[in-house]
């Protein structure tokens, strides 16, 4: 069985990810015109705003949040796909700085990521064996390559047939166990999953998310979960982060966020779960659409859609704050928890 040599079984109580005032802009240049005319700066969209999280060795971090929100962005951060405007990112205490390509290939490969659509991360040019080593190449002999591709396809449940078949050939299932094979060979400490299983069918995302869950518990990994299902979520998360417009608006371990949540965003997602004791139960839509990350309301972001607006929340953007029970919430008007209706607990909450 294939381990990572330099790591043994996880510390739970160790921080291990730390993120502290992570930012990210990007610059929207305006037409030639409209800045000659107008002179104007270009536009700015702020796609990850101030966000401080942490994360405990072989623990999950699920991140959620509507589309549009930075979820994908702040992964794309942690592995060095996007360099931060501000704020820092710690790995066991060390600074990464820069991009993938500055931060040293040890360091690099630490962080893996496997990626939303199984069609398109994967070349579809290349041969199952060539697309799993492709981490160690230059590192390993042709023969030892092929023989840790094999062992990588077994623990995703593949076989050694399948070392010289192209990506077409595979199912989506079987292309994000692939994906996950690759993730492994570069013999991670930290995976991001960005919605690994959203392209995928119902029946084949459990087959997903119990193979990363079995793989963490194997090798001790840790992992950031981004997705915007919420049953998804409470499956494999041991703690979650709700983000809205770029910011996070709430944290808490799964079990107390599924059954006692605190901001008002967290609850209106949580009232959009399908409910197996109750089929027949009305799920309200969160009204309104979220703001334009071009323009965000002033205040707390989500004051134009949320029942409990106040006029504070209109001018002065809530900063988290502790409830108890590990809880961090950024919202003017909670004060003591509120508790969730009945059947949205971590373990009445209809799996995928």
């Amino acid at each position: 069985m294939f381990r990572s040599p330099r790591r043994g079984a996880a510390v739970p109580e160790a921080t291990f990810l730390e993120l502290r005032g992570l930012t990210k802009h990007f610059a929207v240049p305006r037409p030639l015109l409209a800045r000659v005319v107008s002179r104007a700066p270009p536009a700015v969209v702020r796609a990850v705003e101030s966000v401080t999280l942490t994360l405990r060795a072989g623990e999950t971090l699920g991140v959620v949040g509507e589309s549009g929100c930075g979820k994908t962005t702040l992964g794309r951060l942690l592995v060095g796909l996007e360099v931060p405007s501000k704020g820092e990112i710690r790995l066991r205490g060390q600074l990464l700085e820069g991009g993938a390509h500055q931060r040293p290939r040890a360091l690099q490969r630490r962080i893996q990521m496997v990626f939303q659509d199984p069609y398109a991360s994967l070349d579809p040019r290349w041969r199952v064996r060539d697309i799993i080593t492709e981490p160690v190449v230059g590192e390993l002999s042709a023969a030892a390559r092929r023989e840790r591709a094999v062992q990588l396809l077994r623990q995703v449940g593949l076989s050694e047939a399948d070392l010289e078949k192209h990506p077409h050939q595979f199912s989506g299932g079987q292309r994000q166990r692939l994906a996950i094979a690759r993730t492994l060979c570069a013999e991670p400490e930290l995976v991001v999953c960005d919605e690994p299983t959203s392209a995928l069918d119902v029946s084949v995302q459990a087959q997903v998310l119990n193979l990363l869950k079995e793989t963490q518990a194997r090798l001790g990994l840790s992992l950031v979960f981004i997705s915007h299902d919420l049953a998804v979520v409470s499956h494999v998360s041991t703690s979650v982060a709700v983000m809205y417009l770029g910011r996070v608006v709430e944290s808490a371990p799964r079990a107390v966020l599924f059954s006692a949540p605190a901001h008002p965003y967290t609850r209106a997602l949580l009232e959009t779960i399908p409910d197996v004791r109750r089929p027949g139960r009305r799920r309200a839509a969160i009204p309104g659409e979220v703001p334009s990350a071009l323009a965000p309301p002033p205040g707390c972001a989500f004051h134009p859609r949320c029942p409990l607006a106040e006029p504070r929340c209109r001018v002065e953007r809530p900063e988290l704050r502790p409830l108890g029970d590990g809880t961090l919430v950024a919202c003017h008007v909670v004060g003591e928890r509120a508790p969730a209706e009945p059947g949205h607990g971590p373990d009445e909450v209809s799996e995928t």
